[in-house]
């Protein structure tokens, strides 16, 4: 376990996306595939995060997070992990007591949590940038359940210095963002509870 401090940045467009790639030094670039539990909403109604992370040559990461506070876009976090050294299928539901490490057990009872359903999966392509002097962002293009695609930047770092720092050499570079208020798991479920109610909506057109 441990506490995560990120602040995410939207970006406008883009062409915001393609100006900071191409005004810092890319180290990693890596493609992922989150997949997505919950029940009846209870994590998204509380900002929380469930998902098991799929990347190439890389084990399969279970994450945890639970929010501690949220101020002007800096997002703090209890974040537990645990990895799977094998492949496996994303599992339609996990019992918490069977299914899952006692870090996870102790968390999700507290939330009221004995089960968890696969509610979807979404892709993000992120590159590690260096700004500067060996500080590192994270850029993110992530493409929602509906198609349409978000840019993102991620600033880690336990230091609030570095945030503030990391800050103002991206403003140097472009002021066409916003401070992120939404997780990638919100923005998911956002989208995913659009499009069901949009069904439901045509199904009763239908009846």
């Amino acid at each position: 376990m441990r506490t995560e401090i990120e602040t995410k940045l939207e970006l406008r467009s883009k062409e915001i996306y393609e100006l900071l790639l191409n005004s810092c030094r890319q180290k990693t670039r890596l493609e992922q595939l989150n997949v997505y539990y919950d029940h009846a909403g209870q994590l998204a109604e509380q900002a929380a995060t469930f998902r098991l992370r799929y990347q190439v040559n890389a084990r399969i990461e279970l994450t945890l997070k639970i929010p501690m506070s949220n101020e002007a876009g800096c997002r703090s976090a209890i974040e537990i992990e645990e990895s799977y050294t094998r492949w496996r299928k994303p599992a339609q539901t996990l019992t918490v007591s069977t299914d899952l490490a006692p870090s996870f057990q102790q968390y999700l009872g507290e939330l009221g949590l004995s089960v968890l359903e696969r509610i979807g999966a979404m892709r993000t392509s992120r590159i590690v940038l260096e700004l500067i002097d060996g500080i590192e962002i994270e850029l993110d293009k992530i493409t929602l359940p509906d198609g349409s695609t978000v840019y993102e930047v991620e600033i880690e770092n336990v230091d609030p210095t570095i945030h503030e720092f990391a800050m103002t050499e991206i403003k140097r570079i472009t002021s066409e963002f916003n401070l992120s208020k939404e997780s990638k798991y919100q923005r998911f479920m956002r989208v995913v509870t659009s499009r069901k109610s949009i069904v439901q909506s045509q199904n009763s057109i239908r009846a």
